[in-house]
C-alpha cells in the first residue's frame, strides 16, 4: 500500500481556499471522523476531503468558518461520496447544520452489486483496489492534540480510495442498468431527522409498557434519562 499524500488544514484562510478548488470539481469524496463515547450526539474531530487532484484533512477543533463547507455539502450540482455515511451526516447536521444533496453511499451501492452484508469501507477497496488498508486507529482519541501521525494518515487511509471505488461501482451500475436504482435508495435514507434526547427514551424497547404499567418509576426513569442525554451534549 502506498502511504497517502495530504494536507492538513487547520486554518480558515486556507480551509476557504481550499474550498474554492473543490467547487470547480463535479465528484469529491468525503469522511469524518468524530467521537461519541460519552455524548449523545457525535462530535466532529476531523473532516477528509478528496478529489482527484488533493486529499486533504481539515481540523473542525481549529477551524471556525464553516458557511462554505455547508454551501459545498448542499450543493446539487456536486456528487459527495462517502461510505457507511448515517452517522456522517448526523455530524454534519448537529456541527454546522447541513443536510448533503446528491449524496452516493459505496456501502450503499454495494448492496446492488454483491450478496455481502454491509461490507466495511476496506473490504470494498481490497474487492476494487486489491489493496489492504489497516484500521489499527479506529478506536483512537480523534479529540486529542495535537495528532499523532499515525492517527492522521489513517485518516488519509479512510479516504484515499473511495473515489477509485466510486468509479468502478458506478461502472458496473451503468453496465447493469441499477444505478437508478441506487441513488432512489439513498434519497430515502437521507431524509432522516436528529433524535431530541429528551424524547430519544420512545425507541427503548418496551419502554411504552413500562409507562402505561408504572406511571411513576417511568417518570423517574424519564427524569434520569433526560439529565444523562442533557449533560452529555
Amino acid at each position: 500500500m502506498i502511504e497517502p499524500k495530504y494536507r492538513y488544514i487547520e486554518r480558515d484562510d486556507d480551509f476557504e481556499a481550499a474550498l474554492a478548488r473543490w467547487r470547480q470539481h463535479e465528484v469529491v469524496g468525503i469522511d469524518t471522523e468524530f467521537i461519541r463515547t460519552r455524548t449523545f450526539f457525535p462530535i466532529a474531530a476531523l473532516y477528509q476531503v478528496a478529489t482527484e487532484e488533493e486529499l486533504v484533512i481539515v481540523d473542525p477543533v481549529r477551524v471556525s468558518r464553516w458557511d462554505g463547507f455547508k454551501a459545498l455539502l448542499e450543493d446539487t450540482a456536486i456528487v459527495k461520496v462517502m461510505h457507511a455515511c448515517s452517522e456522517d451526516l448526523e455530524v454534519f447536521a448537529r456541527h454546522i447544520g447541513a443536510k448533503p444533496a446528491n449524496l452516493f453511499d459505496t456501502q450503499v451501492a454495494a448492496a446492488f452489486l454483491t450478496t455481502e452484508f454491509s461490507p466495511s469501507y476496506a473490504d470494498l477497496v481490497k474487492r476494487y483496489t486489491g489493496t489492504q488498508l489497516d484500521k489499527h486507529e479506529t478506536r483512537s482519541d480523534w479529540l486529542a492534540r495535537p495528532l499523532r501521525d499515525e492517527q492522521l494518515r489513517y485518516a488519509a487511509e479512510d479516504i484515499v480510495y473511495l473515489l477509485p471505488v466510486y468509479r468502478a461501482q458506478v461502472a458496473e451500475l451503468t453496465r447493469l442498468g441499477r444505478l437508478a436504482w441506487v441513488q432512489e435508495e439513498i434519497g430515502h435514507r437521507i431524509g432522516f431527522e436528529l433524535i431530541d434526547p429528551d424524547r430519544s427514551y420512545a425507541n427503548l424497547r418496551k419502554a411504552w409498557a413500562e409507562r402505561s404499567s408504572c406511571p411513576t418509576s417511568f417518570a423517574a426513569f424519564l427524569n434520569t434519562f433526560s439529565v444523562n442525554t442533557r449533560s452529555s451534549r
